[in-house]
């Protein structure tokens, strides 16, 4: 769709021909407004001589993104072109932020005036309303008694596994990695993840007596 204050989006009709014929000249690397080529590239010419872009004029004409119109010579020039530039920077770049956690400016900004998570918040607070948990107590329900004797008494076994107490005691990072998700289990993981991405934080900055010092036993 065009902007405010752009020119509306041509009709073939105003050239004189369907939007079938304006893509059959273009295959035929014609151009449809003007009339003349045959061009190497009849979408340069376009965007050149008449200011109609390329994903417009496709638009207009119903071309598809990777149906190509040029010249086999051109696009076979611009390919090896292509394979032929060295990309080590662009590679070097993208390993350099790659796994990076970086703060937008919309994040940014939120943390500032204490909008962030606020969406978040609103639909967590929707998940746990009466009428919310009633629904998924009766959809675990229903899931719970499809399954057959042999998968009950699995889920009951991991069950059983995640709350050895003497192993794995709630409140620590190796019973939650167990599949314990108490209010103690996620507190002691959230408190690990929280060390972990504190800046310059290594494993022994955990005091020896946490909960989250457990990790080692998983």
């Amino acid at each position: 769709m065009p902007k405010s204050g752009e020119d509306a989006i041509p009709d073939p009709e105003s050239w004189g021909v369907s939007a079938g014929d304006a893509r059959e000249l273009l295959r035929h690397q014609m151009c449809p407004i003007c009339g003349r080529g045959p061009w190497k590239s009849p979408l340069n010419h376009v965007a050149l001589k008449h200011g109609i872009d390329k994903f417009t004029m496709r638009d207009i004409c119903g071309l598809k993104v990777k149906e190509s119109v040029a010249d086999a010579d051109l696009s076979e020039a611009s390919r090896q072109r292509a394979a032929a530039q060295d990309k080590t920077a662009l590679h070097e770049a993208h390993k350099q932020g790659h796994g990076k956690y970086r703060v937008t400016r919309a994040g940014a900004k939120g943390k500032a005036d204490g909008t962030a998570g606020v969406d978040m918040t609103a639909l967590r607070d929707r998940a746990f309303t009466p009428e919310a948990l009633a629904k998924r107590s009766d959809s675990w329900r229903r899931t719970w008694e499809a399954k057959s004797p042999e998968a009950k008494q699995a889920t009951l076994d991991r069950l059983y596994e995640a709350k050895k107490p003497s192993l794995r005691p709630c409140g620590t990072v190796a019973a939650y990695g167990r599949g314990c998700r108490c209010d103690l289990c996620r507190a002691a993981h959230t408190a690990y993840r929280r060390a972990r991405r504190e800046p310059g934080s290594a494993r022994d900055s955990v005091a020896p007596d946490s909960p989250a010092d457990n990790r080692h036993s998983l």
